[in-house]
């Protein structure tokens, strides 16, 4: 089967780029401790194309290696995201961008990655993707396009393109590589280590 819009150069370029505008535009107000400023609520872009989009978190493990970063874990692992057209329906929720400690570690790196980033007042935690958690996967072969993130960074920072990538009919796989520190959480481990987002 091929896609309703083949991932050009453009649309990658699109697609960073109105990333990084949901980061420095289109924010609501969050609510706050009494008597603090609101926090801001950042909004991510909508897709471009015409699929509605499900998601899907997976933890990896493999039993018979070993994390060579960490041996105590006895298992190797990696989180991975699954996202691709979905069947029509608002009954599931619109995923997290970011888990709580994820988005509480980003809020101390944010500044430094993209310097006009506020250094306080964001409520990562809030921001939502456009896909629906658990959302049933339209029927049918689609083609897979493999979001790898480098130089540290987590599968969440491709967000907005790889949800648009899914809007226009491919399955999208993003992964967080354990080696790369980027926060993200460890069911094997029990808790959160540096890297990106899950829901977990």
């Amino acid at each position: 089967m091929t896609s309703s819009f083949p991932p050009g150069r453009r649309l990658f370029a699109k697609g960073a780029l109105v990333g990084a505008a949901a980061l420095l535009l289109g924010a609501a107000p969050a609510t706050a401790a009494r008597g603090a400023a609101p926090l801001l609520r950042l909004r991510l872009p909508a897709p471009s194309g015409r699929y509605p989009v499900g998601a899907g978190t997976l933890h990896l493990a493999d039993p018979s290696r070993n994390d060579p970063w960490d041996p105590g874990i006895g298992v190797r692992e990696l989180m991975i995201t699954v996202l691709r057209p979905a069947v029509p329906g608002h009954r599931f929720p619109h995923l997290a961008q970011m888990t709580p400690g994820a988005a509480e570690s980003f809020a101390d790196v944010a500044h430094w990655i993209h310097e006009p980033l506020p250094l306080t007042g964001v409520d990562w935690a809030a921001t939502l993707t456009h896909a629906r958690a658990g959302a049933r996967p339209l029927p049918g072969r689609r083609p897979v396009l493999l979001y790898s993130p480098g130089g540290g960074d987590a599968r969440v920072m491709g967000s907005s393109l790889a949800v648009d990538l899914a809007s226009h009919g491919w399955t999208v796989i993003t992964v967080d590589h354990p080696e790369t520190r980027a926060r993200w959480s460890s069911p094997a481990r029990g808790r959160s280590v540096d890297g990106s987002g899950n829901p977990y």
